[in-house]
């Protein structure tokens, strides 16, 4: 059994400036990549960025995982 209130309940922060990024991991078992567009989908329009990875990018492709981060944090 899984959790679905992750995926069902909405984040609302009206009075803050929120920028969105989004990861989607094309080889994701746990999640698969049609629910986490769904789960983006939900979300203001905002960058979205994809890596042919599983669920853990941090283990199978730590290096193009750290250059996708340093890059949205402005340092590549």
């Amino acid at each position: 059994a899984e959790p679905v209130a992750p995926y069902e309940t909405p984040l609302i922060f009206p009075e803050l400036e929120i920028f969105f990024f989004f990861l989607l991991f094309l080889q994701d078992r746990v999640i698969p990549i049609e629910t986490q567009r769904r789960m983006h989908a939900g979300f203001p329009a905002g960058r979205t960025y994809q890596l042919d990875t599983d669920h853990g990018p941090f283990f199978s492709a730590p290096n193009e995982f750290a250059r996708l981060l340093g890059g949205i944090a402005g340092r590549d």
